[in-house]
C-alpha cells in the first residue's frame, strides 16, 4: 500500500535502509549496553532476548507482531534474575529506535538458523 502512495520513498528504504542478516545458532545480534542504531524483523527461525534486570517497568525494546500476549507486558520488579524472552518469524524488536535515542538493555541471539532483516535508523530517518 505504501508503494503505492510513495513510491519513491518506499524504494528508497528497501534499497537503502533494509539489510539481510543471516544468523546461526549462537550468533548474537546485539548486547547489552550497545547503542541501538537497528530495528530488526526476524523472516526466519528463533531468537532470545535475555537480560540481568533490575525493575523491569517497561518492553520498549521487545515487540510482537500483534499477537495476544499481553501476560508478556505485566511489570516485573526488583529483580535480578535472568528474562528471557522469544521472537520468531512475523516478529521484531528495537522499534523504539525510531523514535528516540536507545542503548540495549539486554542481548538478542539465534537460537537455530534465522534470517533478520535490519532496518538502519538513520538512513530511515532520511527517507
Amino acid at each position: 500500500r505504501y508503494f503505492e502512495v510513495e513510491a519513491e520513498a518506499m524504494r528508497h528504504v528497501c534499497l537503502e535502509s533494509v539489510k539481510p542478516i543471516s544468523l546461526s545458532a549462537g550468533d548474537c545480534l546485539f548486547t547489552e549496553g550497545r547503542r541501538c542504531e537497528q530495528m530488526f524483523f526476524v523472516t526466519s527461525g528463533r531468537l532470545c532476548y535475555a537480560s540481568l534486570e533490575k525493575n523491569r517497568h517497561s518492553r520498549e525494546e521487545f515487540s510482537h507482531s500483534g499477537n495476544n500476549q499481553d501476560h508478556l507486558a505485566i511489570p516485573r520488579v526488583n529483580t535480578r534474575a535472568p528474562k528471557n524472552d522469544f521472537l520468531a518469524a512475523g516478529e521484531w524488536c528495537c522499534e523504539v529506535s525510531i523514535w528516540c535515542h536507545w542503548i540495549h538493555t539486554g542481548t538478542m541471539t539465534a537460537t537455530q538458523m534465522s534470517e533478520v532483516l535490519a532496518v538502519d535508523v538513520a538512513a530511515f530517518t532520511k527517507a
